[in-house]
């Protein structure tokens, strides 16, 4: 799981284009332009990355990731 989160959290700060990002850009990110996962589950994955230190608070409230996003790829058509 924690390799897909990580997928995940890769994925979503990519296409989001910002080094930090509101939790409702996460979640439209995952359930609108990705097709992931519905609301409630997207929410779900937003606070698994959370507890799992994957991102955290920002100084401005966003969410950021804990670890440069650049070093990782996610292979092309990739879905959790």
């Amino acid at each position: 799981m924690s390799q897909d989160l990580k997928r995940i959290i890769v994925s979503v700060f990519k296409m989001g284009k910002g080094e930090a990002l509101t939790k409702m850009e996460i979640r439209n990110l995952l359930v609108y332009n990705l097709r992931w996962f519905k609301p409630n589950d997207a929410d779900s994955v937003i606070k698994a990355a959370l507890a799992s230190g994957f991102i955290q608070h920002g100084e401005e409230g966003d969410l950021i990731p804990t670890f440069d996003i650049d070093q990782f790829e996610v292979e092309v058509g990739y879905s959790p």
